[in-house]
C-alpha cells in the first residue's frame, strides 16, 4: 500500500517540500530579483476559505522565494478586489479590479448564488479561476475549462450519501426533506443515485416556508422511514429532530451540511449526536497532511477549519506547484493546470477531470455526542476508498509555523453584509432532461417558442387540469412546459392549488386529445444514466422513472431497451403502478465498444397494459449518450508557433510544427480524421492501424477545421482540431484519452 502510494501519485508538492525543503532553489535564487505573484480572491476576508488561502501563502513564503521552470524567482501575495462582491452583478467589477492588479489566477467565488449568474465572465477572466462553488452546472457548462472547481460538486455528495445509506447502513425506506430551493440540484442527484441502486424515496417533503415544517412531521412519522436525508437550514434540523424524536422515531438522520452547522454551533447538541453528513473534507481525517493542516490552522487562528478552508488551502498549493513548473503567465499556467499529474492534498486527490473539476473528494462522517466528527468513509469520483487510504504514517510532518501575520496590499471595501438570496415564494421547476421545449400551449402540436437546457429554472404560475403541462413566466408572457421533463420544487403541496390555465385555440392541423377514462397511462418521466458517460467494460445503470398518469392500475409490465454498441438488451419487470404512482426502474448495462448513440427506452414493451387506442405514445423515451474512455487532457485554442515542439500528454514532445508541416516525434503517429467531429470522435475511431502516419502532414493538409488523429509518444490516443492558421503559426484544440 505504502509503496503504491509513493510511486503512483505525487504528494502535495512533496508535502510542501518543494518549498520548505527546496534549499537549492533558494540558493540559486538568492542573488536574483524576486517577482511577486499576485493571486486574486473573491472570498470574504477572514472567512474560513480566506484564512485557508492565507495560511498556504504564508507557509510557502516563510521559507523564502522559490525558483520556477522559467528560471525566475517568485513569492506569493494574496490580493483583494476594491469592492467585495455581495451580489451577482458585483462579480464582473471585482474581476476587473483583480485584473488591474495583474493577478495570475483567481480563487473563488465560494457561493453558488454569486458564481452561477457569472459563468461567462468567470470563464473569460483571462486567468485561471479556481472556484469553491459546488453547483454542478458551473463547470458542466463551462466549455473553456477556465473555471476549475476545487471542491466536489453537489452530485458527488449526493451519490456518496445514497451509496452509504443503502450499501453501508442497509437502509431501504428513505425519505427526503428539503427546506431551501437552492438544494434542488442536489436532491435531484440524490434521487437519481438512489434509483440507480434500485430504490426511490418513500416520501418527499419540499417546503419554501419552513414555518410549516412541524405540520409535515406526523405524516413523515406515519411513513416510518428507516432513514431521512435533509437539505436546509440548521434551525430546521433542530425543529425536525425535536419533533421526530418526540414522536418516537429513531431512524438514521443524514444532513448534508452537518459539519458546517456543528462548527458554527447551530445544532442542538442534545439532538445532534449520531447525525450523518457529507463534506469535501473533515477536520478529524487521519492523514498526515490533514493533521498538519489542522495543527497549523488552529495555531494560526484559534479556530477549527472547515471544508472550505481546506479547499482554498489546496487551491493555493495547486497553483504554486504548477507555477513552479510552468511559470505564472497565460497560457502556460492554464495548460499546466489542465495536464497536471495527480497530487495528494489535504482533501485527498486533486487531479484534472474532463469538465473542469479538480476535486471529487467526499467524506462521510457522523457527529459524536458533543458535536465532534467521526470519519466513516471516503469517496473519490463515486469510488468508495479503502479505510486506510491516504494514511501515510512514514511521512515527515510539516513543521508547525506558529501564528502568521498578514498584511494584504489592499483592504477590501465591503459595502454590505452578504445575505443569501431570499427563498422564492413561488413554485419553481428545474429542467432534468437534456433539453425541453417551451410551447405556446399544452401539446406537441403547439408552436415551439423557446427551449431550456438541463439545470434551467423557471417560476410556475399555472397548469392544465391534469398537471401534465406547467405554465411559466417566459419572455414577458407565458409558456407551456411538459411536466415529465422537469423537477418541481413544491412548497407544501401548492402544486395542487395552482390556477388552471385554459389552453389557447388548437392550431390549424392540430389534434385535440380525447380524455381516456378507466384506462392506464404509462409515462416515462425521466431517464438518468449513472455515470452520465458510460465507460467500456464498466457497468452502468439507466434509472427510468415511470408514472401511471391515468385512473386504473397498470398491472405487470416490462421496461426494456437495447443499447449500442451491441446491441445489448436489458429489462426489468414492474409488478404494478397504482394511479398517480411513480417508480424508478433500474436497467443495468455493460457495453464494450465506444461511440455516440441513441437508445429508445420502452415501457410496456410487450403491450401488456391497456392504455387505449392512443395511449402508447408516451411509453418511449429517447436518450442520447456516448460510450467512451475518460479524457485525460483537454485544451482549447493553444497557439503554436513555427519550430515549436508540442507535448500533448505530459512526458516527452509528441509533435513538431515546422511552420509548414506537422511532424510526429518519438514514435508518435498522426492521421486525418474525416468520419467524425471534434465533439463526436471516440476512442475506437482513433485506431493506431488507421492513425499510422509517422512522417508527418504537409502544409496542404493543415487548414482551419481539419481533424487530426494522434497517437502520442506514450501510446495514448487523441484528436487535434486546427482552429486557425496565420502565416507560420497555428492555433489548435485537442483532447487526449486516458489509456484503458
Amino acid at each position: 500500500m505504502r509503496s503504491r502510494i509513493r510511486t503512483s501519485l505525487i504528494l502535495l508538492l512533496a508535502l510542501i517540500g518543494l518549498f520548505s525543503a527546496a534549499r537549492l532553489d533558494r540558493i540559486q535564487g538568492a542573488n536574483q530579483a524576486v517577482t511577486v505573484i499576485r493571486i486574486g480572491t473573491l472570498m470574504r476576508q477572514n472567512s474560513q476559505a480566506d484564512l485557508g488561502a492565507r495560511l498556504a501563502v504564508q507557509e510557502i513564503n516563510v521559507n523564502g522565494a522559490f525558483a520556477a521552470g522559467d528560471g525566475r524567482v517568485y513569492s506569493l501575495e494574496l490580493v483583494y478586489p476594491n469592492i467585495f462582491p455581495t451580489a451577482p452583478e458585483d462579480i464582473p467589477r471585482a474581476l476587473d479590479s483583480l485584473k488591474a492588479q495583474e493577478v495570475s489566477a483567481v480563487i473563488g467565488p465560494l457561493d453558488n448564488a454569486l458564481a452561477l449568474p457569472n459563468l461567462e465572465p468567470l470563464a473569460r477572466a483571462g486567468v485561471p479561476v479556481l472556484t469553491l462553488a459546488t453547483s454542478d452546472t458551473l463547470t458542466d457548462f463551462d466549455v473553456t475549462n477556465n473555471i476549475m472547481r476545487m471542491q466536489a460538486s453537489e452530485r458527488y455528495y449526493s451519490i456518496a450519501a445514497a451509496e452509504y445509506m443503502v450499501n453501508e447502513l442497509q437502509l431501504t425506506n428513505i425519505a427526503v426533506v428539503q427546506t431551501n430551493v437552492e438544494s434542488t440540484e442536489a436532491v435531484v442527484a440524490f434521487e437519481g443515485a438512489l434509483g440507480s441502486l434500485g430504490y426511490a424515496p418513500i416520501t418527499k417533503i419540499q417546503l419554501v416556508d419552513a414555518s410549516t415544517l412541524s405540520e409535515q412531521i406526523p405524516g413523515l412519522v406515519t411513513a416510518n422511514p428507516d432513514g431521512i436525508i435533509f437539505w436546509g437550514a440548521p434551525q430546521d434540523v433542530n425543529v425536525l429532530l425535536s419533533n421526530l424524536f418526540g414522536r418516537g422515531w429513531n431512524g438514521v438522520f443524514f444532513y448534508r451540511d452537518a459539519q458546517k452547522a456543528s462548527l458554527a454551533g447551530q445544532l442542538d447538541l442534545d439532538l445532534a449526536a449520531g447525525i450523518y453528513g457529507a463534506s469535501g473534507w473533515a477536520y478529524s481525517t487521519q492523514t498526515e497532511l490533514s493533521r498538519q493542516f489542522l495543527i497549523n490552522f488552529v495555531s494560526a487562528y484559534g479556530r477549527v477549519p472547515d471544508e472550505t478552508a481546506a479547499a482554498a488551502y489546496d487551491a493555493v498549493y495547486t497553483l504554486a506547484g504548477q507555477i513552479k513548473i510552468a511559470g505564472p503567465s497565460m497560457p502556460g499556467l492554464y495548460e499546466s493546470l489542465l495536464r497536471m499529474q495527480t497530487v495528494y492534498t489535504v482533501q485527498g486527490r486533486i487531479e484534472p477531470y474532463e469538465n473542469g473539476d479538480f476535486s471529487r473528494n467526499v467524506t462521510i462522517f457522523r457527529l459524536s455526542e458533543f458535536g465532534g466528527i467521526d470519519v466513516l468513509a471516503r469517496y473519490k469520483n463515486t469510488e468508495r476508498l479503502p479505510d486506510d487510504d491516504l494514511v501515510v504514517q512514514e511521512l515527515n510532518p510539516v513543521a508547525v509555523i506558529g501564528t502568521p501575520t498578514f498584511t494584504p496590499t489592499m483592504t477590501p471595501t465591503e459595502t454590505a453584509t452578504y445575505t443569501p438570496s431570499p427563498t422564492p415564494s413561488q413554485l419553481q421547476l428545474t429542467v432534468i432532461s437534456d433539453t425541453v421545449n417551451v410551447r405556446s400551449g399544452p401539446g406537441l402540436f403547439y408552436e415551439e417558442i423557446g427551449q431550456f437546457q438541463r439545470g434551467a429554472t423557471a417560476t410556475i404560475v399555472g397548469a392544465n387540469e391534469d398537471l401534465s403541462w406547467l405554465v411559466i413566466q417566459y419572455r414577458g408572457g407565458i409558456g407551456w412546459v411538459a411536466a415529465e421533463f422537469v423537477e418541481v420544487f413544491d412548497p407544501g403541496g401548492l402544486l395542487n392549488q395552482l390556477p388552471i390555465i385554459q389552453a389557447p385555440p388548437t392550431p390549424i392541423g392540430g389534434v385535440t386529445a380525447t380524455p381516456r377514462l378507466n384506462l392506464s397511462d404509462i409515462v416515462i418521466d425521466n431517464v438518468l444514466l449513472m455515470p452520465l458517460q458510460p465507460v467500456p467494460g464498466q457497468g452502468f445503470v439507466a434509472s427510468v422513472t415511470v408514472r401511471n398518469a391515468a385512473s386504473a392500475p397498470t398491472g405487470q409490465f416490462v421496461v426494456a431497451a437495447s443499447f449500442e454498441p451491441g446491441p445489448v438488451y436489458t429489462s426489468n419487470i414492474v409488478s404494478n403502478l397504482e394511479p398517480g404512482q411513480t417508480l424508478t426502474v433500474p436497467l443495468s448495462v455493460t457495453l464494450l465498444g465506444t461511440g455516440t448513440f441513441a437508445v429508445d427506452i420502452v415501457a410496456d414493451i410487450n403491450n401488456e397494459v391497456n392504455e387505449g387506442e392512443n395511449g402508447e405514445g408516451n411509453n418511449i423515451y429517447r436518450v442520447n449518450y456516448a460510450v467512451d474512455y475518460p479524457i485525460l487532457i483537454q485544451t482549447s485554442s493553444l497557439p503554436v508557433f513555427a519550430g515549436t515542439n508540442v507535448d500533448l500528454a505530459g512526458g516527452v514532445a509528441d509533435l513538431n510544427w515546422t511552420g509548414t508541416e506537422l511532424v510526429p516525434l518519438s514514435g508518435g503517429r498522426v492521421g486525418i480524421v474525416t468520419s467524425a467531429t471534434f465533439e463526436t470522435v471516440h476512442y475506437n475511431l482513433l485506431d493506431p492501424a488507421i492513425i499510422s502516419n509517422t512522417t508527418g502532414l504537409s502544409e496542404s493538409q493543415i487548414f482551419p477545421g481539419v481533424l487530426i488523429g494522434v497517437i502520442t509518444a506514450e501510446g495514448q490516443r487523441g484528436i487535434i482540431r486546427i482552429e486557425a492558421r496565420a502565416g507560420t503559426a497555428i492555433t489548435i484544440s485537442y483532447k487526449i484519452y486516458s489509456n484503458p
